[in-house]
């Protein structure tokens, strides 16, 4: 008897003597570990880059170029083209819930109107500016000295981080650059003159009128 079973019957339920193992045994074993948590910031070089992949919800069809995530992937961080990781380290669980919670409250430092009145100042200002790095492929590099003048300040109520310029300059400015600041090489730049270490970018630019004099 086996633990108190008869043992006709164990002949009865189960193969006796057992077959043989035809196979050999296997065993399997998984391994896990903690997630590794990154915390980064990127430098933006270019528009029409989306943050992540995006794609039509219709269609599936893909919209746009390749998406930053998708160029950190790839490239590991080193994205020459179009972005650049400026600062990445090892962060907590705890330090990405903080950063996740930031996202509905971080704020752009609007223009006040101290830097309105620095700006409205601005007359007859001499600006150095090198040959913008977007034309260098096209035009040789070398520093011109145009005069600029801001007739009008607008700070757009509904949007405090935006506002308007209404300027007049002399023929051959480069407007852009005075606003964004070309990486240094149009000097003073708007965000110099308000004294923002933040770059100001612009959105929209639209000609009103060429005033000449002596016109034929």
């Amino acid at each position: 008897m086996l633990y108190g079973i008869p043992a006709y019957i164990l002949k009865n339920l189960y193969q006796w003597p057992p077959s043989s193992v035809e196979l050999p045994p296997s065993v399997s074993a998984s391994a896990s570990r903690a997630s590794l948590l990154l915390a980064g910031s990127y430098l933006k070089l270019k528009r029409g880059m989306p943050q992540t992949k995006w794609n039509d919800p219709k269609t599936g069809a893909r919209i746009g170029g390749i998406s930053l995530a998708e160029r950190i992937e790839e490239e590991g961080g080193m994205m020459q083209s179009g972005a650049q990781m400026m600062h990445l380290q090892p962060c907590t669980r705890q330090a990405v819930e903080k950063i996740k919670e930031a996202e509905e409250t971080k704020e752009k430092t609007p223009l006040n109107e101290d830097d309105v009145a620095k700006l409205l100042a601005v007359k007859g200002l001499e600006v150095q500016q090198d040959t913008p790095i977007r034309v260098l492929h096209r035009r040789a590099p070398k520093i011109r000295s145009k005069v600029v003048n801001i007739e009008k300040v607008e700070i757009l109520k509904d949007r405090p981080n935006y506002f308007g310029l209404q300027l007049r300059t002399q023929a051959g400015t480069y407007i852009k650059e005075f606003c964004h600041g070309d990486f240094g090489r149009s000097q003073p730049c708007l965000g110099e003159i308000i004294g923002s270490t933040d770059r100001t970018e612009i959105v929209q630019l639209d000609v009103l009128a060429v005033h000449m004099e002596n016109w034929p």
